[in-house]
């Protein structure tokens, strides 16, 4: 049964396998965030799992193609789960 899930350390293992396999969670940045997210689960898994889930928009800012920076917007990320 396909579900939609909260990410969580039960499911990390096989998502870290899938970004090894060459999968990524970003279509325009592909390898780049692939690579980000590997050093972010190896560094600290539940700040990773963490950082998935912002509701109030607490993240650090994001930087744009002109290198300028703006407040991150609110929001949470779900998996699709088999």
């Amino acid at each position: 049964m396909v579900e939609i899930v909260k990410p969580a350390l039960e499911h990390l293992p096989s998502y870290k396998a899938a970004l090894e396999r060459g999968w990524s969670p970003d279509n325009v940045r592909l390898e780049e965030a692939t690579r980000e997210q590997l050093a972010a689960i190896e560094e600290d898994p539940a700040a990773f799992l963490a950082s998935l889930d912002d509701p109030e928009g607490r993240g650090p800012p994001i930087t744009l193609p002109d290198g300028t920076t703006v407040p991150r917007l609110p929001g949470f990320r779900r998996w699709i789960w088999d």
